[in-house]
């Protein structure tokens, strides 16, 4: 019986071994098979790109290969890269899209959109329209040629919607945006995707004896499709919905019942009438700055309004804006800037852009390729609006 067992053990172990180094050489033949596989992938690309003065190893693989191309390619032969068809278009795009973002002019002119104003007289927004002297514009990109290191300084005037409004803001900015006042619009407010949106009624409170008080401080942003709480937005430290914006419009009558009874917005709303009071009395403190203030800012309509009549004045007789320079000064700046150049000899209010030029005292000065293509186009539609409406009233 033992003897039975100890042979049946040792034929076990004699097919294990067997089956063991069966499998093993199996293994080595698929190596051998996958490296004779390899070179010949290797050898039938390389025999795609033949170029003379490039060495080549018959055991190098592919990748190897590759690389000493490339250093062929960048080095020994000196080419230039050349960019792709997809890489053009994302840059163009991206420079397209910076452009967007800069300030429109829009802000200078009344909106088309029917609003009622605070009780403090409002006054339009200077923006600024950061080109530089002797600057050209190529595919949508500033080429400055000045060499001077100047300090990019925030703008002192902001938009009128609240969305735009930096999370910091200066004492000088919420100065002229407390005395520029804000608007309440009134339009058809679009729906958001549950199918809800703003709505009048919520700019009043109904108390429970039934009177109706308007909620003054409650502002509505036409870019974001938000409201905000005007006196939070700009004296608020914390971070509350209606500081930074709120578009749930379910519920919103609740939240806008918490927010208004809550500490933080009465401390808020309690500077802000200290503040509007003091502007409208000429008591602040810096009342002085408030003068300059609003004596820059009559500046600039000024200079906005004879640059309209430049662009005007150059389209109604198909004259070209531009020449093969865009710097001021040169003789090839074409009719835009010459006319500019001319005027600014009698008028003193473009005679006193052209000193700040001059002196650089100033980085905008509203007179690049951008600003005179959007003017263009402003034109454009309120003229088509313009001859639209007489049609209509001749019918």
């Amino acid at each position: 019986m033992a003897e039975s067992l100890n042979f049946n053990e040792k034929f076990i172990k004699e097919q294990f071994e067997h089956q063991r180094n069966q499998l093993e050489n199996e293994r080595v033949e698929n190596e051998i098979l996958k490296d004779k596989h390899r070179k010949l992938e290797d050898r039938s690309r390389r025999n795609n790109l033949r170029i003379d003065g490039l060495n080549e190893d018959k055991k190098e693989t592919w990748g190897q290969t590759e690389e000493k191309f490339i250093l062929y390619h960048d080095i020994i032969i000196g080419m230039k890269k050349v960019k792709s068809g997809a890489t053009k278009r994302r840059e163009k795009a991206a420079a397209k899209e910076e452009i967007a973002n800069h300030p429109k002019l829009t802000h200078f002119l009344k909106p088309l959109v029917k609003t009622r104003s605070d009780s403090i007289p409002t006054e339009t927004t200077i923006n600024s329209d950061c080109h530089y002297l002797n600057t050209r514009v190529e595919s949508d990109r500033l080429i400055c040629e000045s060499t001077s290191n100047a300090i990019t300084i925030p703008p002192i005037f902001l938009s009128d919607d609240p969305s735009e409004w930096p999370d910091n803001v200066s004492d000088a900015q919420r100065c002229d945006i407390v005395k520029r006042g804000f608007k309440k619009i009134e339009i058809d407010f679009p729906y958001n995707l549950e199918r809800r949106r703003f709505s009048l009624n919520y700019y009043n409170r109904k108390m429970k004896n039934g009177e109706i008080f308007e909620r003054t401080w409650l502002i509505y942003s036409l870019n974001s499709n938000k409201v905000f709480c005007f006196c939070c937005k700009l004296f608020g430290i914390t971070s509350s919905p209606f500081r930074q914006g709120r578009n749930t419009w379910e519920g919103l009558s609740k939240k806008l019942k918490e927010h208004e009874t809550c500490s933080a917005h009465f401390k808020c709303f309690k500077q802000w009438m200290t503040l509007r009071k003091g502007i409208a009395n000429q008591a602040t403190i810096d009342e002085k700055q408030q003068k300059l203030l609003h004596k820059e800012r009559i500046f600039w309509r000024a200079v906005l309004e004879r640059i309209l009549d430049i662009t005007l004045f150059l389209s109604a007789r198909n004259l070209a804006f531009r020449g093969s320079d865009t710097a001021i000064g040169s003789k090839s700046n074409e009719n835009f800037l010459g006319v500019f150049e001319l005027l600014a000899k009698y008028d003193t209010v473009l005679n006193e852009l052209m000193q700040r030029i001059q002196d650089k005292e100033t980085k905008e000065h509203y007179l690049s390729n951008d600003t005179q293509n959007e003017l263009i186009r402003f034109l454009a539609r309120e003229i088509e609006s313009k001859n639209l409406s007489k049609v209509k009233k001749a019918k």
